[in-house]
């Protein structure tokens, strides 16, 4: 009897090592053969950490079939796909390959964005030069949290009114520019700032690299406390975006500013559904009928 209790309680340990042992191996084989960035590995790994835990690290083409309709039940459109994407891949490393149709994207009304006065009077509430140069820097440029984040000072080109993101989205490098009330702050900021053109151009409190989730902190206290509404890095993005569209810019221009790898991101993402530019040019272009 006590042989096999010992037998039983070995099992799940078991099947727990090979799980860890298939995940360890379907990382390397990401890196190694694919050649995906650190960060789209972890992403693919935590997919398939959590199908394993619902499937096992060896499931069926009918077990997977059911998980991706429980995702597509009750899962985001971006959900889904990393999830088919994820398990293809999986099951590809493991010589077991299947393939998955993607759901069309929703056409969804953009989402709203930060008026050019709200982001005015955020500024101007800024009781720091580090804080309004790194909302600035959002605000103005519209590059992502992380590459904030990753960013050096020897990577601002104050001159040449640009910013290089060394490696954005997709480890693709791109430049993008800051007008001249952002390239002020800069400046303000940097001569506070001082320091070695490989050193990193924010740092916390405690003098360590800014990571993506200190600057959210800081966005969305300052926001907070004067427009009394959730705010988020991304949310800047979307609103320089949307105020290029709204103010005629031409689709590839800012392409190249958010640093899109093709154009039809940009158009899905800020022209199609915007209906502020679309009313504009149809005033502007309307029949005269009366």
């Amino acid at each position: 009897m006590a042989s096999l209790n010992l037998t039983v309680a070995a099992e799940p340990s078991a099947k727990l090592d090979d799980a860890t042992k298939a995940i360890g191996r379907f990382r390397n084989y990401l890196f190694a053969r694919k050649g995906l960035s650190p960060n789209s590995v972890e992403l693919h790994v935590g997919t398939i950490r959590r199908m394993v835990a619902k499937l096992g690290a060896f499931p069926s083409h009918e077990d997977l079939d059911g998980y991706v309709c429980d995702v597509r039940t009750a899962g985001s459109h971006s959900l889904v796909c990393n999830t088919m994407l994820a398990i293809e891949r999986y099951q590809e490393f493991r010589g077991e390959p299947i393939h998955y149709g993607r759901p069309r994207k929703p056409q969804l009304i953009p989402e709203e964005v930060l008026t050019e006065a709200e982001i005015a009077i955020l500024l101007s509430t800024l009781n720091t030069l580090r804080k309004r140069a790194i909302v600035g820097l959002l605000a103005f440029t519209g590059i992502r949290n992380a590459e904030v984040c990753s960013l050096r000072i020897q990577d601002v080109d104050l001159a040449g009114g640009l910013v290089l993101v060394r490696r954005g989205k997709g480890d693709q490098a791109y430049a993008a520019s800051i007008p001249s009330p952002c390239i002020r702050l800069l400046t303000d900021y940097l001569k506070e700032r001082a320091g070695k053109p490989d050193d990193w151009l924010f740092l916390t409190r405690r003098k360590r690299q800014m990571q993506p989730q200190d600057l959210r902190k800081i966005v969305r206290v300052a926001a907070r406390q004067v427009l009394d509404r959730r705010v988020h890095p991304h949310l800047f993005r979307h609103s320089l975006a949307m105020a290029l569209a709204n103010r005629g810019a031409h689709p590839i221009s800012i392409q190249k500013q958010l640093g899109h790898r093709n154009l039809a991101t940009t158009v899905n993402h800020y022209l199609r559904g915007n209906f502020v530019r679309a009313r504009a040019e149809y005033l502007l272009n309307a029949p005269s009928f009366l």
